[in-house]
């Protein structure tokens, strides 16, 4: 699977997941700890909640409080109805476009179609970080269950 279909993918999971965060169902977990590099402080969504087939915009917004360095790397796994689905290492500079990455807040905004055969199901969602060295960036879990509404 090719990095911008699979962020795609991920990216409209966790936006959809996000569109429940006063719904019971959703829930996520930072992870990490206060003193991981990167620090998830907001996600919206816009329009909410988004709609299968159609545009719709996802900002989310990071504290980055440690430079991110050339060689840091990152790794997403997808669960479905508790099977894994996706299990992807990636490289965090070349999904930035530039390392080093400087402390500061980050504002990262896209554009996607949530596609209309999207899987119903529960999905469970981790990504971690990790420096060159190994050493914790960051960590977040998110959960939550997609249904089509309606059935």
């Amino acid at each position: 699977m090719r990095p911008s279909i699979l962020y795609t993918f991920v990216f409209s999971s966790l936006a959809y997941l996000a569109n429940g965060a006063n719904d019971a169902s959703f829930k996520w977990n930072n992870c990490g700890n206060a003193h991981n590099a990167v620090q998830v402080k907001s996600v919206q969504i816009v329009p909410d909640p988004p709609l299968p087939g159609q545009e719709w915009t996802v900002e989310v917004v990071v504290d980055i409080l440690k430079p991110v360095e050339e060689g840091a790397t990152g790794a997403l796994t997808l669960e479905l109805g508790g099977l894994t689905v996706l299990d992807q290492p990636f490289d965090i500079c070349e999904e930035a476009t530039n390392c080093p990455i400087k402390p500061g807040k980050y504002t990262v905004k896209r554009t996607v179609t949530l596609p209309l055969g999207f899987l119903v199901g529960m999905y469970v969602i981790n990504v971690v970080g990790h420096k060159r060295d190994g050493g914790d960036l960051m960590c977040l879990d998110v959960s939550g269950e997609i249904n089509v509404p309606g059935l």
